[in-house]
Parts: C-alpha cells; sequence; structure tokens
C-alpha cells in the first residue's frame, strides 16, 4: 500500500494523507508513434514505459494506442491528458497514420480540450499540423546531453517553471522543426545552436519539445551503444522534472 503526503497551502502545518490506490486516477492517452531497437526494449522498455517509469508516482490509467499500427485515434476529450511519443519514423516521409494523428492534432489545437504533450517525433508531428515543415537538419544529429536555452516567455510557462534559464536534458534525432508561423498561439520555449525551436507552447493546452524527457541515463545509454553512436552523456537531467511539470499543472491542477 502507497500513501501521498499533501500540504495545503492554506494550512501549512496540516498533512494530508491519502492512500495512493484510494486517489481518482487521472486518464492518460498514450499515442505511440513507432518502437525503438529490441535490446533497448528488452533491457528499459519502450517509448511508452519511459513515460510510465517517469510518471510513476502519480495516480494514473494509462491507454495506449499504437497510433502507427493504425489504430483508431479516440476522441481527445474523452482523456484527462495525451503524450504523443518518439519514433525510429521520420515525419517528412508524410505516411497515411503520420497524416492521421496530424489532421487529429489539427483538430486539438481548434479545440484545446485536452492537455497535450508531444515528445521528439511527435513535437514534430505538431509542427506540420501548424503549418511549418520537417526536414532532415543540415547541422546534423543532435544527440546525448544538450544544453537547451530558454526564451523569456519560458520562464513563465508552468512547463518550466523553477528551472534555471539553460536546462540539460537528452536528446536525438535527426529531423527538425522549420518554417514555423509562429504568432500570439504559438510560442518557441527553447532552443540549442542545433535546432532553434526545442520546445513550443501552444495555447493553454498544448506543448511539444524536440528533446526527450522521460528518456533515462541507461536508456539513452543503451540505445546509444545499440545504434553506435558516440556522444557526451551527463547523469544531470531536468528531463523528470519538466515532464512532472507538465503532469501537475495540466494534469492534476489544482490537486498538486
Amino acid at each position: 500500500m502507497i500513501f501521498c503526503l499533501y500540504l495545503r497551502p492554506e494550512s501549512p502545518n496540516l498533512i494530508i494523507l491519502h492512500n495512493k490506490d484510494d486517489m481518482i486516477k487521472k486518464q492518460i492517452l498514450i499515442l505511440k508513434t513507432g518502437t525503438t531497437n529490441a535490446p533497448v526494449v528488452e533491457k528499459h522498455g519502450d517509448y511508452d514505459d519511459w513515460f510510465k517509469e517517469t510518471l510513476s508516482e502519480f495516480p494514473i490509467d494509462w491507454h495506449l494506442v499504437y497510433a502507427y499500427q493504425d489504430d483508431s485515434l479516440p476522441p481527445p476529450k474523452t482523456f484527462d491528458g495525451i503524450l504523443v511519443t518518439g519514433s525510429p519514423s521520420s515525419a517528412w516521409e508524410h505516411a497515411p497514420w503520420m497524416q492521421r494523428i496530424v489532421l487529429w492534432l489539427t483538430d486539438l489545437i481548434q479545440t484545446q480540450s485536452t492537455p497535450l504533450l508531444a515528445v521528439c517525433f511527435g513535437h514534430q508531428l505538431l509542427g506540420q499540423a501548424l503549418g511549418g515543415t520537417v526536414i532532415v537538419n543540415p547541422k546534423g544529429i543532435e544527440v546525448g546531453s544538450i544544453d537547451v536555452k530558454l526564451t523569456p516567455q519560458a520562464q513563465s510557462d508552468p512547463l518550466l517553471a523553477n528551472l534555471p534559464s539553460s536546462v540539460q536534458v537528452y536528446s536525438i534525432h535527426k529531423d527538425i522543426v522549420t518554417n514555423l508561423p509562429l504568432s500570439n498561439n504559438i510560442t518557441r520555449l527553447g532552443s540549442t545552436s542545433n535546432t532553434e525551436v526545442q520546445a513550443l507552447a501552444v495555447g493553454p493546452m498544448i506543448r511539444s519539445l524536440q528533446f526527450h524527457p522521460e528518456l533515462s541515463y541507461a536508456a539513452l545509454s543503451e540505445l546509444l551503444h545499440v545504434r553506435e553512436i558516440e556522444a557526451q552523456l551527463s547523469s544531470r537531467n531536468h528531463g523528470p522534472k519538466i515532464l512532472q511539470n507538465w503532469f501537475r499543472h495540466w494534469v492534476m491542477g489544482a490537486q498538486s
């Protein structure tokens, strides 16, 4: 049995003890857009498992849709939050299953009905839904530990709250979002010298990241080994904090 402690801001000396098993579980949809290398899956799980591990402290019922295998895409408003995973595929391939997700995301951008966080490949599909394009990065692959410089707008965004002006996170990608029509509703939150659009805010409910906040040191180390990629990798990682910020603010809301 697992218990959770909560401090009420209005009564800081009052501790509320909840049985985690008795708390109302949040309904989280994972749109899975691919599977990583088999040796990595065997040792450290797959894209969806990394999210589950990073958010394991929270009461969640997980709903997994294999979007890359043509599973039907459910109505977003039936969930408390949505995560879109990374993928070994490239968004510029414009495969039919990718285009279905882009259209689904286009509707969600308009309705803002459900909190969504899209990561890496998911971030790129969101970029397409916003009218941008995805290309192979002419500056080359960005992999390992990277320092993302946050924009002034990021300082007030709940996704990146209580973090330094430059965050260290894990990355592995060769494609980027470009030609993005930034507006009052689309705000760039972070960049690196390799990739200008590292993080996006789209209206009040939608956020996306080119890097992987869910990826662990062990999983990325194995992934680099399997793919025979050399990269600098540090144990310092703000990714879990960013992912937990998303869940606490957009999914848990006042309960956090």
